[in-house]
């Protein structure tokens, strides 16, 4: 291997993390947020209250330092408090960010105060949030809502808040964003309503219906198989296409013919990352063969360098699966 390709393998290895193959949610969730979280070293932060500096020693003091800073008329103070408060997972904090949101009027300081909630925030927090998005029109603060909501949901395993954004927002964004969180949580509860909402007329929901419906359905849904086979032939949008061959793939095991078919998607452009990511949480080693085939076939170097990525990938699981329990090809669990 020469050293541009070496060099283009670590470059695609640092866009696509490592994932052991589990999907990396956190990369299309992190598409639909528009909330940015400068970084900086809280031990080092000096909040401008009282000249008071921030003392990891004294939880206590720091407590009510964060406290004053949060009613500071100086929109940097509150946002580096808030982001301090979420950093250090000072859960107590969570009902007075539901407080600040009944009153803010900052459009940047909403998002980071709704980041916050969902961040920190509860099972009794949920409904608060769920309350404004009734309040609001602007599409950027119903989506940071439904982010919000869904990582609330998914760290308590509560399908019936996102259910609701799914059927009563009118923006595409906060389905697509309720739908992965549904995804991710699992829910067969939610079942219906994703299926449902798997063959929208909006090509992005499609997608991220899809997408969940590989986590909630299982190998003995036989009859959703057909079904799914069936949206395959009717589907014009490549992108949803290549979500519903990693379903088929995930939930039902290996398929050379599908296999194959997610493998071309790697040659279209808007379309090569999201088939990067499917393929590379797929870990059927009989892919190999058809992967080297790409690779000699193909003109185009990004897309030999993303064969190379996956077929690391494949080597990991084999090699993890070797000293545990030996190889197998098939998914090993969708649970």
């Amino acid at each position: 291997m020469d050293l541009q390709m070496k060099k283009l393998i670590i470059f695609i290895a640092l866009i696509i993390p490592l994932s052991s193959f589990t999907f990396n949610w956190d990369k299309y969730f992190k598409r639909m947020d528009s909330v940015k979280i400068p970084r900086f070293n809280h031990e080092q932060f000096v909040l401008s209250i009282n000249g008071k500096r921030f003392m990891p020693e004294n939880v206590e003091m720091n407590k009510e330092t964060l406290r004053n800073a949060l009613n500071s008329p100086e929109v940097s103070t509150v946002s580096k408090a808030i982001i301090v408060i979420v950093e250090l997972k000072w859960t107590e904090f969570a009902e007075k960010f539901v407080e600040m949101l009944k009153q803010e009027e900052r459009f940047e300081l909403k998002k980071l105060i709704i980041w916050g909630i969902g961040s920190i925030g509860e099972n009794q927090h949920i409904l608060a949030l769920v309350q404004y998005s009734h309040r609001i029109s602007d599409y950027e603060i119903l989506n940071t809502l439904s982010l919000a909501i869904g990582k609330i949901s998914r760290r308590n395993g509560n399908p019936n808040p996102l259910i609701h954004l799914v059927q009563n927002s009118e923006d595409y964004m906060v389905r697509c964003s309720s739908l992965l969180s549904l995804g991710k949580i699992k829910s067969r509860n939610a079942l219906p309503i994703v299926i449902e909402y798997a063959r929208n007329n909006v090509k992005e929901v499609r997608f991220c219906a899809t997408v969940a419906l590989a986590f909630i359905l299982k190998p003995s849904d036989e009859s959703n198989q057909n079904e799914m086979i069936g949206w395959v032939k009717l589907e014009q949008s490549n992108y949803v296409r290549a979500a519903l061959y990693f379903a088929l793939l995930k939930i039902y095991g290996w398929n050379e013919d599908i296999y194959k078919r997610m493998i071309g998607l790697l040659n279209i452009p808007g379309v090569s990352s999201a088939a990067t990511d499917f393929l590379s949480a797929l870990p059927f080693s009989e892919g190999i063969r058809h992967l080297d085939w790409q690779a000699n076939m193909t003109n185009s170097e990004m897309v030999r360098v993303r064969i190379q990525y996956i077929k690391m990938q494949l080597r990991l699981y084999r090699n993890q699966n070797r000293s545990q329990t030996g190889i197998s090809s098939r998914i090993p669990s969708n649970g």
